[in-house]
């Protein structure tokens, strides 16, 4: 037992730092078990020395990287899985917060909201105009309808369907003074038609004038048709202007068939004609 001591101390001092590096356990003999002896704790910490190496290496590096996150995490598995479920359910609230406040702010639906109103204003401005429009061509055809009233009412007619006068008024020659009317051409037979509305207020035989009608005006104006063939109105009757009311002829003074026409105003005595019809745009 010594001797292998002995040489075992020999061994050691031979390989120097390799005996610390690697203690010798010797052997058991038969029937007994190996004792084993524990390494110094200078070895123990010299064969684990590159371990903290590493730990330290890679704790550097997390804590360049995220070191307060590091730190912060628990410890307990649950934990860390409760925390991490929190911080991504605050997240998806913040930016579900974020997304409300630019959908408040840029919201298409608010969008259609302030068009919508801006169209109701523009229909109501434009039903307004429409309103105004409607009552002012209301009132124009109001206005149209009375002048249309007026015009029909002054109206003048041609008294014949062909003009060619014959004779014209203020003339001398075959009359006894100067002539009082104007005298239109025609055959025998020949419309004769009212110059305006009015009432007939004469029908008959008068001497030179032959057969003679007067239509009397709204105003009081007579309208003397003279040598007529025959009558198609009867006293007090109400005619239109164009409305036939009576022929041409040749009864009377005359030398052939034609139409004398005379307009005799209100205030009495003649004037004439022409100036009448052609104030009347007919002559």
């Amino acid at each position: 037992m010594g001797h292998h001591r002995a040489e075992d101390r020999s061994r050691l001092r031979r390989s120097g730092t390799a005996a610390h590096a690697t203690p010798m356990i010797p052997s058991a003999g038969p029937g007994k078990r190996r004792a084993i002896r524990p390494a110094p704790r200078f070895q123990r910490l010299r064969g684990w020395a590159p371990t903290p190496v590493l730990a330290g290496v890679v704790a550097l590096a997390s804590a360049t990287g995220g070191a307060l996150a590091t730190a912060a995490a628990p410890s307990d598995p649950a934990q860390a899985t409760g925390t991490m479920s929190s911080f991504r359910a605050s997240a998806a609230v913040s930016s579900g917060a974020q997304a409300a406040g630019r959908r408040s702010i840029v919201s298409r639906s608010a969008r259609r909201t302030s068009s919508g109103a801006s169209d109701t204003r523009l229909v109501r401005a434009a039903e307004r105009l429409g309103r105004e429009r409607n009552a002012a061509l209301t009132r124009f055809a109001q206005r149209a309808a009375a002048w249309s009233a007026e015009i029909e009412l002054n109206r003048w007619f041609l008294p014949v369907n062909y003009v060619a006068l014959t004779a014209r008024y203020g003339e001398y020659g075959l009359w006894a003074s100067s002539h009082t009317g104007l005298d239109f051409n025609g055959d025998e037979g020949d419309p004769i038609y009212a110059v305006a509305n009015g009432v007939i207020t004469s029908v008959g035989y008068d001497g030179s004038y032959g057969n003679k009608t007067v239509l009397t005006l709204q105003d009081g104006t007579e309208i003397w048709y003279c040598h007529q063939s025959r009558f198609l109105v009867t006293t007090g009757q109400q005619v239109r202007g164009g409305e036939q009311i009576g022929a041409i002829g040749s009864t009377g003074n005359v030398t052939g068939s034609h139409l004398h026409l005379e307009v005799r105003p209100a205030s009495g005595g003649t004037t004439d004609p022409y100036a009448a019809f052609a104030s009347n745009d007919l002559l």
